[in-house]
This record gives structure tokens, C-alpha cells and sequence, in this order.
């Protein structure tokens, strides 16, 4: 399955668990891209609809762009509109972030989210001269750099048969405390975080 019918799938997949259809096409959608024409949330939407339409799983699935606030103003109106089941909004990280760093009274936690089309492969680049070889690299260059293996990784053995993100968390504070750190600031996936 090429990449963008594994989207359009997925969409679909979203679409009939949230009561959109049944055994026949979609019809009526609306998907906004809160960004503007030929950004990637926008490239990433069509696709999907013409996937759709061209698998005859959707037919006149309209997608339009409400560009703003860095996403911020299609995040309002989704959350704000009423009475309009088939209004969806494709978005990725980068609206996420905005929220982050300016605040707006609409946030992702107001919506639902129902399918996960594509995961982001998001990467910080230098130069190719530069003298930085990773991450750690860089960060070192004004912090401390603690480097901890999760339990099961690395060089790290499983040593219980305990395993997730409360362990791990745990592990994460013994090491601190046996290293004497009181404050530490955190770098990695976010998933693993959240």
C-alpha cells in the first residue's frame, strides 16, 4: 500500500468509527487545513481526498484553507462551530507548537482527534562542516548533559518485568537522585514524555 492510500485508509478508518457513513461513500465532508494553500497539512489533506475520491470511498469532499495565527484560527473555528458533524480539521506538530508558545483560548485538548494519517518525521539539521556531530553535541556545548539509557535499551538490561512510562520515570529520578541533581531539564521524544 503506497503512502498516500495508507492515509487516505486511515482518514476512512477515522470517518466510520466517528459515524460519518456506512457501507456506502462519504459525502458532505469538509476538511480544513488551517494553513495555507500548498503547505504540507495541505498537500497531506488532498491527497487523502483525492485517494478517497479515487477509490470511490468519498465523493465531493470539499477542502478549503483558513490560514492564521500559525493554525490557531482554524483550531478556533472547529472547536467554536456547532451543528456541522462533518466539518473536520487536518493538522500536524506545528499547530501543536503553536498553542504552546502563544497561547489561544482554542486548544488541540478542545477537539477530538480520531486518526493519526501520518507521524511527522521531524529533525533538527546543521551544516555539513558544522562541528556539531549530534544533539548531545550541541547542548553540551552550555549544559550538563546527562545521557540515560530507558530500562531495556541501550545498555540498560531489563531488570524487572515492570515496563512503561512509569518505570521508566522512576528510573529517571533514581539516577537523578544518586547523581545529586535536585533540577534537570528534559530533552526527547515527546511521546516518551507525554
Amino acid at each position: 500500500m503506497n503512502g498516500m492510500r495508507a492515509v487516505a485508509v486511515a482518514l476512512l478508518l477515522a470517518l466510520v468509527a466517528a459515524g460519518c457513513g456506512g457501507d456506502r461513500a462519504f459525502t458532505g465532508l469538509r476538511l480544513m487545513v488551517p494553513n495555507t494553500p500548498g503547505s504540507g497539512y495541505d498537500l497531506t489533506a488532498r491527497s487523502a481526498v483525492k485517494t478517497l475520491e479515487d477509490e470511490g470511498l468519498a465523493h465531493g469532499v470539499e477542502v478549503f484553507n483558513l490560514p492564521g495565527a500559525s493554525g490557531a484560527v482554524g483550531l478556533a473555528r472547529l472547536v467554536n462551530e456547532r451543528g456541522n458533524g462533518k466539518l473536520l480539521m487536518q493538522m500536524g506538530l506545528g499547530l501543536i507548537g503553536a498553542t504552546h508558545t502563544h497561547p489561544t483560548q482554542a486548544t488541540v485538548a478542545d477537539a477530538t482527534p480520531i486518526a493519526r494519517l501520518v507521524e511527522d518525521a521531524e529533525a533538527v539539521v546543521v551544516p555539513a562542516g558544522s562541528p556539531y556531530r549530534d544533539l548531545g553535541a550541541l547542548v553540551a556545548e552550555n549544559y550538563k548533559v546527562i545521557v540515560m539509557d530507558t530500562r531495556g535499551h541501550g545498555r540498560s538490561p531489563m531488570t524487572s518485568s515492570k515496563f512503561g512510562f512509569k518505570i521508566f520515570a522512576e528510573d529517571a529520578e533514581a539516577l537523578l537522585d544518586s547523581i545529586g541533581e535536585k533540577s534537570v531539564s528534559i530533552l526527547g521524544p515527546a511521546r516518551f514524555f507525554a
